[in-house]
């Protein structure tokens, strides 16, 4: 049996040079001197294929992506020319992430046909073609083909494990867990990324590698909303970012992730600190996640009531490639363009594939102020869908339970409405989102006040106005005082006593209904809902009736 050949580290340590230099710093993550370090090596040492792999390494954590896939092209055809396939495999890998990432679609193309000669080698091809199982299944899931994505990532299992490469065997894994997402395990696929991370976390990946998958992991579990585990995640790539300060890529995404934990807590200024940093980290030069951070920055201003800088946000997302749904049409919405809101968020449900939760609950918010119930049931209909498998998690029960309990109420179901506030308040709770907790709160005071309760209706305000100050929620404080948030007596919904307050002043239905935005045939609807609700014949009956109970 032959000898174990030196791998570079041990040959450059043992010759004391300034390769073992080069490699100390990159093991150390200091990723821009090892990038130096590397670079002086190579004018007096005659580099390996695993030298320029580390090298690479050092260039991509840097930031030298250019450099980091010429590097990887170089150490390809030596390994190559070693007939070493797992090596030849990793830098098809590498090089595949960072081009995909970067949407370099070109370069990526060239290096998948590389792979795929490679792939045709009757000694090399097994292996190789495990290394191409990631990009391929990647491309069918993205065409839609769940079933060639899962052959794909379990080709790449079962290559990395047989050539013990546990970057692979990680991506791999990574990948099966984002199709269980996809096609509705949600409980395997989260329980698979879970195991990935404490290898991850473990420091049995390399760096490279690492935080793609922090990253992924992250914005998956964001995707199936669970809050916990986004959290949890977002902690550990923060910490990994920190222990590498020479580090350049992930701290863009790393600042988004974090900026939407602390949106989540009460340091909303420090959410929009992060978020700036974020827009400024992922823009020179543009990457695939600068849509991300606008956006998020732009829910940042949204809560905080800085409509104008939302608006400016959520259209600088677009042109970076992302979806500002619902964001724009919520920032519309608060600053009184509840038609043209409610317009962009029937275009976003129409779209291709299931709605979103977080679309579906900015539907309903709307869809009850522009009085399109149907629409507003409809939506509610599909969170609950969405909302019954019993792995959906919390933060989506808690948002079907709101969106439900703020249907009922406007259909008059003052008590169906109050069960499910109730279930809601107490899921936001549990997840710790103060934001959701005092929204949750305004709207049960309504019903409260619905119920003849206003010395509970008062008790939830005061604690909804607390939070809403502390946090420096400005747009739902002004919203607080006006009267939607006050429900009369006698059952109405909110716009129902609108109406009335409108009819009592003399005005004709025509006049209501421009004034509300409504067609005629709806107001006369609502009055003869009133009526049948109060027991009044007549509209001088009920301009008394609200007259008597303080309605106007």
């Amino acid at each position: 049996m032959a000898a174990r050949r030196p791998c570079s580290e041990e040959r450059a340590m043992a010759d004391g040079t300034e390769l073992a230099q080069a490699h100390a710093a990159a093991a150390a993550g200091a990723w821009s001197g090892a990038y130096d370090a590397f670079a002086l090596a190579s004018t007096s040492v005659r580099l390996d294929g695993a030298d320029l792999l580390a090298w690479s390494s050092a260039a991509i954590l840097s930031g030298r992506d250019d450099e980091g896939c010429d590097l990887l092209a170089n150490a390809f055809d030596r390994f190559v020319d070693d007939r070493d396939a797992a090596r030849a495999g990793q830098c098809l890998l590498r090089a595949g992430l960072n081009l995909s990432n970067r949407g370099r679609d070109a370069a990526l193309a060239g290096w998948m046909a590389r792979g795929a000669r490679l792939a045709a080698d009757p000694e090399l091809g097994h292996v190789v073609r495990g290394y191409l199982g990631v990009p391929r299944g990647r491309r069918a899931g993205e065409e839609g083909d769940a079933a060639g994505a899962l052959t794909q990532f379990r080709l790449a299992q079962e290559v990395g494990e047989q050539v013990d490469d546990a970057d692979l065997v990680a991506l791999a894994r990574m990948s099966l867990g984002y199709v269980r997402l996809m096609t509705g395990q949600v409980t395997e696929g989260l329980d698979e990324l879970d195991d990935v991370m404490v290898g991850v976390t473990g420091g049995r990946v390399s760096p490279v590698v690492a935080g793609v998958i922090y990253c992924v992991v992250v914005r998956m579990c964001r995707e199936a909303l669970d809050v916990r585990r986004a959290r949890e995640w977002t902690f550990a790539l923060d910490a990994w970012c920190e222990r590498q300060p020479q580090l350049v890529p992930f701290r863009g995404t790393c600042r988004v992730h974090r900026s939407q934990v602390l949106l989540e807590t009460d340091a909303w200024d420090q959410a929009l600190l992060e978020a700036d940093l974020a827009v400024a980290a992922l823009s020179t030069p543009p990457q695939g996640d600068l849509g991300v951070a606008w956006y998020q920055k732009g829910e940042v201003h949204r809560v905080r009531g800085e409509l104008d800088r939302a608006q400016d946000a959520f259209r600088q997302a677009l042109e970076a490639g992302g979806d500002p749904e619902p964001g724009l049409a919520l920032t519309w919405f608060a600053s009184g363009r509840a038609a043209d809101a409610f317009g962009l968020l029937r275009g976003a449900m129409e779209r291709v594939g299931p709605p979103r939760p977080l679309l579906l609950a900015a539907v309903v918010e709307v869809g009850v102020a522009v009085d399109d119930l149907p629409t507003a049931r409809r939506a509610v209909a599909m969170l609950a869908g969405q909302a019954s498998d019993p792995a959906s998690g919390s933060c989506l029960q808690a948002i079907a339970a709101t969106a439900d309990g703020t249907v009922r109420f406007a259909d008059g179901d003052v008590r169906g409405a109050e069960r499910s506030l109730l279930r809601a308040l107490d899921l936001w709770l549990g997840l710790t989102v103060p934001y959701e907790v005092a929204r949750v709160r305004v709207r049960l005071a309504a019903v409260h006040r619905a119920r003849g309760d206003d010395a509970a209706a008062e008790l939830g305000l005061e604690a909804a106005r607390s939070t809403f100050r502390r946090l420096g929620a400005s747009a739902d404080l002004v919203a607080l005082e006006g009267p939607a948030i006050v429900a009369p007596a006698g059952g109405l919904s909110p716009r129902e006593a609108e109406v009335l307050r409108l009819a009592a002043t003399g005005r004709t239905n025509r006049a209501i209904a421009t004034e509300l935005h409504l067609s005629e045939k709806t107001v006369a609807r609502h009055l003869s809902n009133l009526f049948a609700k109060l027991d009044v014949p007549s509209r001088a009956a009920a301009t008394a009736w609200a007259y008597e109970h303080g309605v106007l």
